[in-house]
């Protein structure tokens, strides 16, 4: 039947490292080959929880994967979270994560040009501030001596 979706459990089981680490089993709930659910598999002798990576590869753009948790580490625990995808996908992604860089380079480039562009509308807010208090300086000024000018004109 068309509307009914074959769900099927699949258990992995991940092959011991050359340190003898324990690493359990990792347990995957597939929808038509996708994960659905998936359960996070414990890694090392003091059952560390795996954790998920992303892979930025050539050829696995953006697939999670899990790996070893430990920052310094000699264990050689990887699996994929994920199915691998196919070249089409992968070229895709790949295409968008160059477009979404390119994006990014342009957001950097226009955020420089509108610094350039701040930092000369305060140069000219201040030189318009200066005149304006240079201007009021003249006025006064101005003011002052038609003032006392008309003082002599009127005391003659």
């Amino acid at each position: 039947h068309p509307h009914n979706r074959s769900f099927s459990i699949i258990f992995q089981t991940l092959k011991q490292s050359n340190e003898a680490t324990d690493h359990s089993p990792s347990l995957a709930i597939l929808l038509q080959g996708r994960a659905i659910i998936s359960f996070n598999p414990r890694v090392g002798k003091t059952s560390r929880q795996a954790a998920i990576k992303t892979s930025w590869t050539e050829s696995n753009p953006g697939l999670q994967f899990y790996t070893c948790s430990a920052m310094v580490s000699r264990c050689s625990f990887f699996a994929w979270v994920e199915p691998l995808l196919c070249n089409c996908t992968s070229n895709i992604i790949k295409g968008l994560v160059n477009s979404r860089s390119l994006l990014e380079m342009k957001v950097k480039d226009l955020k420089s040009e509108v610094a350039v562009y701040e930092y000369s509308v305060k140069e000219i807010k201040d030189s318009v501030k200066e005149i304006k208090e240079s201007h009021a300086g003249y006025v006064k000024k101005r003011d002052l001596w038609l003032i006392i000018s008309w003082m002599f004109f009127v005391v003659k």
